[in-house]
């Protein structure tokens, strides 16, 4: 499963882990499909899990214990005898290690958070390999960018080098799972400091869009949007990627229940989309929403406005000093239930 990788190289090719093809087909099925998108100008980013893995042949003992406590071994021996043979790993490619010998959160692999067992991104021969692995997937495989699962526990110093190295003039994405001031601090470092290009999801704002969406009460006040998200609290619109709903948040199962620990959106979510395809940034459409939920039509609409219309950044109704009319409730009542806002312009793009 590609959120937790065993052999870095198989791509469905290799008799191994109780089948040759992975459980989404075969090497020759996953590249005539980005062929195929590539033939009508789609581009195809990979879900790069870099962070930890899962399914070693056999038990290893860490080569230290950082507190009494913890555990004497774990799954670390991934030597796929029958596999590709590249990126072999052992207990010395994981934390915690005789070069890092703690776990210290967010990088180092607590328990806490720990989802399989953690890369040692500090270890020269993990960087590098890493790094390699990357560079196979943009030019052999022929992505065009990556999605950073899990950025949060991914250290700038190590990825920064490695969006260089990896992914030079493409477009990449962190789902960095946060606060405003968390993720604009890892994008700070990540970007700024050690030089890699990337976009971060907005997290925050998804989060506000859900509460209006699902608040049926009437009662959500809509000025609350004009300080919502990334783009509103000073990061570039180049820099953040805006969603209404993802595969983590809109897991319904077959029964019709929402799987625990997520959250989708249920109602009203044209309003949410509405928002992300006026407003800057980069907006991402979910499949579902548009190929399951009958969005498709309000969607395409939006798209086409904002792709001839919109344009710049953006004056929000502080700037507008706008005056609502058609009711006899006050103007700061009115302004609770609508959301004001103007793109600029610019480029030979309209206001």
């Amino acid at each position: 499963m590609g959120y937790d990788p065993y052999d870095h190289y198989d791509f469905g090719e290799y008799n191994q882990q109780g089948s040759v093809e992975t459980r989404f087909g075969s090497r020759q099925e996953l590249i005539n499909s980005i062929n195929t998108y590539h033939a009508v100008g789609i581009q195809v980013w990979a879900d790069a899990v870099i962070n930890h893995m899962n399914g070693g042949e056999r038990k290893q003992k860490y080569e230290c214990k950082p507190y009494p406590a913890f555990p004497d071994s774990e799954y670390m021996q991934f030597y796929y005898p029958n596999g590709s043979g590249r990126f072999k790993k052992d207990s010395t490619f994981f934390y915690p290690n005789l070069q890092t010998c703690d776990v210290n959160p967010p990088y180092h692999g607590d328990p806490v958070y720990q989802f399989g067992v953690w890369l040692a991104h500090d270890k020269q021969k993990v960087k590098d390999s890493l790094i390699v692995w990357g560079q196979y997937l943009r030019n052999v495989l022929k992505f065009d960018g990556f999605r950073l699962d899990m950025a949060k526990h991914i250290d700038p110093i190590f990825i920064g080098p490695w969006l260089q190295n990896s992914n030079p003039g493409g477009y990449a994405v962190a789902e960095y799972f946060g606060g405003i001031d968390d993720i604009k601090t890892w994008l700070h470092y990540t970007q700024n400091v050690f030089g890699g290009d990337i976009s971060m999801f907005d997290f925050p704002l998804r989060f506000d869009l859900k509460d209006m969406c699902n608040n049926t009460s009437g009662t959500y006040d809509m000025n609350w949007l004009d300080g919502a998200g990334l783009v509103n609290n000073g990061v570039s619109g180049f820099d953040v990627a805006t969603f209404v709903d993802n595969h983590d948040f809109d897991r319904i199962g077959w029964d019709g229940n929402v799987g625990i620990g997520h959250s989708p959106i249920i109602y009203n979510k044209d309003m949410a989309y509405a928002y992300i395809l006026f407003s800057e940034g980069r907006p991402s459409v979910w499949f579902r929403d548009y190929f399951t939920y009958g969005l498709s039509g309000k969607i395409d609409t939006l798209i086409w406005i904002r792709q001839n219309f919109l344009w710049g950044g953006t004056t929000k109704r502080s700037g507008l000093n706008p005056w609502y009319v058609g009711s006899s409730a006050s103007q700061a009542e009115q302004s609770r239930d609508i959301y004001v806002a103007r793109r600029n312009g610019g480029n030979g793009k309209p206001q």
